[in-house]
């Protein structure tokens, strides 16, 4: 086992210097100085070093302001803002600068689409050239996007990008706006932005990939994904790869490599897209293995492993299609006859989804159109889709209860596991 967490090059300098500082014993400065190597991966957008340094600080001295701060940072920029609520409050306990704790709180709102009240503190960060400013200009773009404001934080991350050069997040950020609507082109270009910008940015080399395989072209997004076979992220690159191997028509390959991975952990293989900023809602690895062994003709096998992949989401509409035809391949024709019908009803539901955005798209002041628009989506293809549409309703309408009691219960923890 590694005794320090993967870098980037330009952060070994002061790795070279917290070791000799730890070899010669000055145990308060090597500890200073990880606390600056954390922050720096923070910057750096390298989640597992950054968690890795404040670990090494933890195991030290125990658990610091600083380290509460930088975790509590990285559960907001992944929207987990109920880690990010304990951590805040632990670091408050910790006697952690409450200007900073307050300006977490805020930076999760603007994320969020709360951008009534502090969208005139965003704006004088930025003229101030906040020394946060990256951070602050993610925030506002994903909160701009958030209330469907994409003309504007497309501006945002263009000025965001012109300032800082190397930075490859206004590029990614940038291509994620593209691929919200299907403009795949774009995305590619501004993930491949992204990339020029920093090589080893791997959350833009795999979302080339995904928009490669979009786009059916599995041949150029093996190459992509086989980049990201690295570290933590390399369990969600053989899935990714297993997929293109599979449109390739390698299908024994793909299986194969599937079984492999899914040997690991179900949270494991799930935790593996986090470091890619691709948080998955289905659990991909069983479905695409069990809809292989389906077509195949193992309807047993498949069967055992699409449940499995419906435990974890039972929206998933690929995975229960490929269900059926399990069922009906064992000659539980009713079962399937029956989920082939909720199939179906879903696919009408999902018939108002265009309908709905129209409406959005001639009146986006139209609060009951984003709810029922989130309220679909919710509840019949992507949680996270949905919620996208109803915090864009807060946003027009703070004290919207429909909205708010419809977060509560898609944001409410789920009890399924993916290994189960």
């Amino acid at each position: 086992m590694k005794r320090f967490p993967r870098l980037s090059a330009r952060l070994w300098v002061l790795v070279g210097i917290l070791c000799g500082l730890i070899v010669v014993g000055i145990p308060l400065a090597s500890l200073l100085l990880a606390d600056s190597v954390a922050a720096m991966a923070v910057a750096d957008r390298d989640q597992d070093a950054a968690l890795g340094w404040v670990r090494y600080g933890e195991r030290l001295r125990g658990e610091s302001p600083q380290g509460l701060l930088i975790k509590a940072r990285l559960a907001r920029r992944r929207g987990a803002l109920r880690q990010m609520e304990q951590f805040l409050k632990a670091a408050s306990r910790a006697d952690a600068p409450a200007g900073l704790v307050r300006r977490e709180w805020m930076l999760a709102d603007i994320q969020s689409g709360r951008l009534e009240k502090l969208e005139a503190q965003v704006k004088a960060w930025l003229v101030a050239n906040d020394p946060d400013l990256p951070e602050i200009a993610d925030a506002y773009a994903n909160g701009l996007a958030a209330c469907s404001r994409f003309d504007e934080a497309l501006e945002m991350l263009g000025a965001w990008g012109q300032d800082y050069p190397t930075d490859p997040m206004p590029a990614f950020r940038a291509g994620r706006i593209h691929e919200f609507f299907e403009d795949f082109d774009s995305a590619a270009d501004a993930y491949r932005e992204a990339v020029a910008r920093r090589e080893d940015f791997l959350p833009a080399r795999y979302a080339v990939g995904r928009v490669l395989l979009r786009k059916k072209e599995p041949e150029k997004a093996l190459r992509e994904f086989e980049s990201c076979r690295t570290g933590s992220t390399s369990l969600a690159a053989e899935v990714a790869i297993a997929e293109c191997l599979a449109e390739l028509g390698r299908t024994e390959l793909a299986m194969q490599q599937l079984e492999v991975v899914l040997r690991n952990d179900g949270t494991q293989i799930q935790a593996s897209y986090l470091p890619l900023l691709a948080p998955q809602e289905c659990f991909v690895a069983a479905r695409l293995l069990g809809t292989l062994a389906v077509n195949a003709g193992s309807h047993e096998q498949g069967l055992e492993l699409l449940e499995r992949a419906l435990r974890y989401n039972p929206r998933d509409v690929a995975a229960r299609y490929s269900h059926a035809v399990a069922l009906r391949g064992l000659g539980r024709t009713q079962e399937a006859e029956a989920e082939l019908a909720e199939i179906e009803e879903n696919r009408d539901a999902m018939k108002r989804v265009n309908t709905l955005r129209n409406k959005i798209n001639r009146d986006p002041d139209d609060v009951a159109a984003r709810i029922e628009l989130g309220r679909v989506l919710a509840e019949h293809e992507s949680v996270e889709n949905g919620l996208f549409w109803l915090r864009s309703a807060i946003a027009r309408e703070p004290e919207n209860q429909q909205a708010r009691q419809l977060i509560e219960s898609y944001t409410a923890p789920s009890t399924a596991a993916p290994g189960q």
